[in-house]
């Protein structure tokens, strides 16, 4: 084993987790929608207020608008919901062809080759397996190596 961390989840974190999944790879697709919400709200309000039609455009793009947020929300509000008040720590070792999972009941082994992505933001570490989820880590529980090293030995493999 080249070193060991973990990730406690609490909300809290997955929030963050939340946060970063949605800046990463959602950012093109927000910047779209709200586009396409302010785009109504201004033909709408080019069209006049007055104008039944330019008044459905302007509550269009209003209604839409928080909506994104909502959406993004979902999954997230699933999950906090599944912790129930519990705190899930998952452990994490890291070898030189691969990496292991274990959450206290199942153990996950993953090679290097399926992370796609690998973010370092606000004292945690994301690998990216796809698009809709990351494995987090706490980079305040790396053991054996520095959390430079260890940056490093992730991104050459």
């Amino acid at each position: 084993m080249v070193c060991s961390a973990s990730i406690t989840y609490t909300p809290e974190n997955l929030r963050e987790l939340n946060r970063v999944i949605n800046n990463t790879f959602k950012m093109p697709r927000k910047l779209i929608y709200i586009g396409v919400c302010i785009a109504l709200m201004a033909a709408g309000a080019s069209k006049g207020l007055n104008d039944t039609r330019g008044l459905a455009l302007v509550c269009l793009g209003c209604f839409l608008f928080p909506s994104l947020r909502a959406v993004e929300n979902t999954r997230l509000n699933t999950l906090i919901k599944q912790l129930n008040g519990r705190v899930v720590t998952v452990k994490y070792s890291f070898y030189d062809d691969y990496f292991t999972c274990w959450d206290g009941k199942e153990k996950n082994e993953f090679r290097y080759s399926s992370i796609i992505k690998t973010v370092k933001k606000r004292g945690n570490f994301y690998m990216f397996p796809n698009e809709e989820q990351a494995y987090m880590i706490d980079l305040s529980t790396l053991e054996g190596i520095s959390e430079e090293k260890f940056l490093s030995f992730i991104e050459k493999n």
